[in-house]
């Protein structure tokens, strides 16, 4: 019996590495009734045509096509599926992942056989051997036109599921410079209004440490360089979260760097401390400072507690990044832009900023007649407006995004644009709104500034920021600043020695980070361009001449 599964990721970028097909086939391989050979899964993205694809796959000597479906990629899967149907009317088809456990109506058995929601793990293998062996097809999570109610597959005991990693089969997708995904846990015990995640079982589960341990020594062995953590919650519990990072403060090599999700309020001191110990990166769900509009999606914000646990993330130089949403139930526009200069006063390296996807099955989708809240019905379920956020507000919102996420995440700005702010004396969100419109003025002139160097890109704008706003008595100082965090940030990304000219003494420069620019001026004066190197002395600590 010959098996393909079929992923399309967004792109074939660091976040294609298709970890939930490779642990639904190491189900089928572990119940002894499949080979390697029999299991195959190929891997597409949007660029690619599913058309083509389909008319490709179409040829193969396949008995059953297993489809991985999310909000993301579900156009291209019809697309796909219509096709591959027509050319290959007798095949099996049948399709697992979010999309279908979220909106499994949409689906029709006409051109599916069967429909897998939850955890595929036990289903999936369920179904296979059933069809293999021509036999009744009765599982739970598994939905056909014979048997259409809908139910949902979670698999209690994590111990009994073969790891991909340990059996090999994740080796020929582990390319170098490629992120490979990690789960060490499922479920989540905060239950987001917005959030899939919740679904199935309640609580958290873990897997067992020792294949943990494991785990990781394989892909030290295997020399990944670049590891995303997918557990929702990854600090839920303290005592593990301190095991675990033990053992990978012991283990990794240097450049071997880690991604993580966590939840603010469970930070302390020593996990701060442990997180600077090693090559990582956290992020974190703020999405509103507002308690009226977090408290629509069950989620609370207490600014001190919040503030106290970035002030510590910074304190370690720990790098992380925020979350916000755009467009939950009563937010405004004035009500998120304070959210955002929130967000950036606390100094993360990245804002990843999210327009409210309405996935159904979720509270806030079940709320949406009350809350007045119009959305749109098929993926990627976006919502098109609310009674407080106007669709006019609802795009000035989504410039903003465009202008933080090139200006401050893409542009690395994090250290420097409160003193922009100070500067301007301007907000960061009106800073953001001044971009905007300088991003408006390059695509007049026929300028991609996605195309365009960054930096480059930078410093035309506060050139001109500073010159129309009339503050030129901080352009030197101000220019000089940014000049070297720029060069900070290349010899970060590179590790190697970057050349800036500066008027002042990187030293003097550094005053800047806990004094304001008028004092700084007062107190220190520019000279005439000199050129300084920056480099990693032998200690790692950043050193000039």
């Amino acid at each position: 019996m010959k098996i393909t599964f079929v992923s399309c990721a967004i792109e074939m970028d660091n976040l294609s590495f298709p970890l939930g097909l490779l642990s639904i086939k190491a189900a089928l391989l572990k119940s002894g009734e499949f080979t390697d050979e029999e299991v195959s899964i190929l891997l597409y993205d949007l660029s690619s045509d599913p058309v083509e694809a389909a008319k490709s796959l179409s040829k193969l000597p396949v008995d059953c096509f297993g489809l991985s479906i999310y909000l993301w990629n579900r156009a291209w899967f019809d697309s796909f599926v219509k096709t591959l149907r027509s050319l290959k009317k007798d095949v099996i088809i049948f399709a697992g992942g979010t999309e279908v456990s979220a909106n499994y109506s949409s689906f029709s058995f006409d051109e599916y056989n069967y429909l897998i929601a939850g955890e595929g793990e036990e289903s999936d293998t369920a179904l296979l051997i059933a069809l293999k062996h021509n036999t009744i097809v009765d599982s739970v999570g598994v939905m056909s036109r014979e048997k259409p109610e809908f139910s949902y597959a979670s698999v209690a005991d994590l111990s009994t599921l073969s790891s991909p990693f340990l059996t090999g089969i994740t080796t020929p997708f582990i390319k170098e410079g490629c992120t490979v995904l990690w789960e060490m846990t499922r479920g989540c015990p905060f239950q987001c209004a917005f959030c899939f995640e919740s679904k199935g079982l309640r609580g958290v589960r873990h897997y067992p440490f020792e294949r943990v341990e494991q785990e990781l020594d394989y892909l030290v062995a295997m020399d990944v360089k670049d590891v995303f953590v997918l557990d929702p919650t990854f600090n839920i519990d303290k005592d593990r979260t301190k095991k675990i990072l033990t053992r990978i403060i012991e283990t990794v090599p240097e450049d071997m760097h880690f991604t993580f999700e966590l939840r603010a309020e469970l930070l302390d001191e020593e996990l701060a401390s442990m997180f600077a110990s090693f090559n990582c990166s956290l992020q974190i769900g703020l999405q509103s400072i507002h308690q009226s509009v977090l408290e629509t999606v069950n989620r609370t914000f207490k600014k001190s507690v919040f503030t106290s646990k970035m002030k510590l993330l910074n304190k370690y130089q720990v790098t992380f990044g925020l979350d916000l949403i755009i467009g939950l139930p009563k937010d405004t526009l004035s009500l998120f832009k304070e959210s955002l200069d929130y967000a950036v006063s606390c100094t993360p390296s990245n804002i990843d900023i999210f327009l409210l996807t309405m996935l159904p099955g979720t509270v806030v989708r079940q709320k949406a007649e009350s809350y007045g809240m119009e959305y749109l019905e098929d993926a990627p379920y976006s919502t098109l407006s609310t009674p407080t956020f106007s669709k006019e507000d609802l795009a000035k919102a989504l410039k903003l995004k465009d202008a933080a996420d090139l200006l401050y995440t893409k542009g690395a700005s994090c250290m420097w644009i409160n003193k922009l702010c100070e500067a301007l004396e301007a907000t960061p969100c009106e800073v953001f709104e001044l971009f905007s419109s300088f991003m408006d003025y390059l695509e007049s002139k026929h300028r991609d500034c996605y195309k365009e160097d960054i930096f480059d890109l930078e410093d035309e704008f506060v050139a001109k920021a500073i010159r129309n706003l009339g503050k030129e008595e901080y352009a030197e100082v101000l220019t000089n600043y940014i000049e070297l965090h720029q060069a900070l940030v290349c010899l970060t990304d590179t590790g190697e020695e970057v050349e800036v000219m500066l008027n002042y003494n990187p030293n003097a420069l550094s005053d800047l980070d806990h004094t304001s620019l008028d004092t700084f001026m007062a107190t220190h004066s520019g000279h005439q361009a000199k050129q300084f190197t920056l480099f990693y002395d032998e200690d790692g600590n950043v050193n000039f001449d």
